[in-house]
């Protein structure tokens, strides 16, 4: 083949999908291009269904311990990963068989949540857990927007203060209402 400059050159011609073109294959580039899907073929694990394991991850490099479990089908913690916008999160990664890779979760898919059983507060504090929780209000603490603290069901002499003063100041805005002409 002649290049632009009317020099000639033999390559290879071969389509790429990816950028939808034609690309030239020079004979050294393609023994390094060769090279490098050596080296990371060596890098990478691939697990039983054809599901490739890098060895980093948005900049995090995994150990081999860790690449190992997500070949065995373990859920692994991989806190610092940055985003395609350069933010920070974590993630809990799993390799996702039906889609053949690698999964992302901000909740720990594996956990068993049948086992975790729900705490009853005592019977003490069923005023606060009304209030804080359930949104339920009784007459002395209804205008009350600060949280009670534990075992407290009436306003403290502060937030009633408070409380009161609000009331008063909310009956000084609003207008008299007119009773209207009368003719």
């Amino acid at each position: 083949m002649i290049s632009n400059r009317k020099n000639p050159f033999s390559a290879t011609v071969q389509v790429n999908a990816d950028k939808k073109s034609l690309e030239f294959i020079y004979p050294n580039a393609k023994q390094s291009q060769e090279q490098r899907q050596k080296q990371t073929q060596q890098n990478n694990l691939v697990t039983s269904d054809g599901v490739t394991i890098p060895k980093s991850i948005s900049g995090i490099e995994l150990s081999r311990q860790q690449q190992q479990d997500l070949v065995n089908g373990k859920t692994i913690f991989v806190a610092g990963l940055k985003d395609k916008r350069g933010v920070e999160y974590d993630a809990y990664i799993q390799v996702n068989h039906d889609k053949k890779k690698l999964g992302f979760y901000s909740d720990n898919p594996s956990f068993d949540r049948s086992a975790v059983k729900e705490i009853t507060p005592a019977s003490k504090n069923r005023t606060q857990v009304a209030v804080n929780s359930e949104g339920k209000t009784n007459e002395a603490t209804k205008k009350v927007k600060e949280p009670l603290k534990k075992g407290q069901d009436k306003p403290t002499e502060k937030q009633k203060t408070k409380q009161d003063k609000k009331e008063k100041q909310e009956q000084t805005d609003k207008p008299k209402q007119s009773r209207g002409r009368k003719r």
